[in-house]
């Protein structure tokens, strides 16, 4: 009961700070509003063919080059999963997705700010054995209240080369406090093991979205939803993220994470 007293206060806390700094209103179109909505509702929406196979070989292409130029990029112990923290700095075709004025005019609806701060991450995930998948398994990116991120394919994702899988609906506060009064789970609990996904699954008689698409399909999502990026089985998988935090300032550890500045 403890740890659930923590989360409502949190929440309280948020949606007073909420009623006093995010009243941003911008007028959407009938597209536009659907997919608020429907971060809303699941947790995600999809768009396909937001870049062209050009654009998309092009910067994988540049990812490609950064992997094997730049010792300073992040790869997990499987060596599988490469991340290219703030790619935006250093690729002009990075910075204008991170610059997209959709994903911003959506995504600012959705927080009801347009101040933010971020960058993109380039994502190259290579098949080895027993990796994790992208993400290390099971997570939530932030647990005290919503985070955002825009998520593009760059290469065509089967369910063999690691797609994204998101428990639908995981997101809002009312499902996080059940799932912590029905499974006993932590206060901030961010990290969940595959038992806990099992239970979760079996309690509701769900199963995780895996969202599968062809290079250019562009995911929006509240990361504070249960999600990973599934393990790998075979190939490769290329992809950038544009990390938001609105009304925030990007956490210091991240900012370490630049294997283009001058630590």
């Amino acid at each position: 009961m403890e740890e659930i007293i923590k989360s409502y206060l949190q929440e309280y806390k948020n949606r007073f700070s909420d009623s006093i700094k995010r009243n941003y209103e911008v007028e959407l179109s009938e597209d536009e509003e659907k997919v608020v909505r429907q971060i809303h509702s699941k947790g995600f929406a999809i768009f396909e063919n937001f870049f062209t196979i050009d654009q998309c070989n092009l910067i994988r292409d540049r990812i490609d080059y950064w992997v094997n130029n730049n010792p300073n990029i992040w790869i997990d112990s499987s060596k599988s999963d490469h991340r290219i923290f703030f790619l935006n700095l250093v690729e002009s075709e990075v910075q204008s997705f991170f610059q997209d004025t959709t994903i911003i005019r959506i995504l600012s609806s959705y927080e009801k700010t347009d101040n933010f701060q971020g960058f993109t991450l380039g994502n190259k995930v290579i098949f080895q054995p027993d990796n994790l998948g992208s993400g290390g398994g099971w997570h939530r990116d932030f647990v005290k209240r919503k985070q955002t991120k825009a998520i593009l394919y760059l290469s065509d994702v089967s369910e063999e080369n690691g797609p994204f899988q998101y428990l639908e609906g995981s997101h809002r506060f009312q499902d996080l406090v059940q799932l912590q009064r029905r499974f006993g789970f932590h206060y901030n609990q961010f990290r969940y093991t595959e038992n806990d996904i099992s239970r979760i699954l079996e309690s509701s008689s769900s199963t995780p979205s895996t969202i599968t698409g062809r290079a250019g399909t562009l995911l929006l999502v509240d990361t504070r939803g249960i999600h990973r990026g599934m393990p790998i089985e075979r190939g490769k998988r290329y992809a950038l993220t544009n990390y938001y935090w609105f009304n925030s300032n990007i956490p210091k550890h991240i900012k370490k994470m630049n294997p283009f500045s001058n630590k």
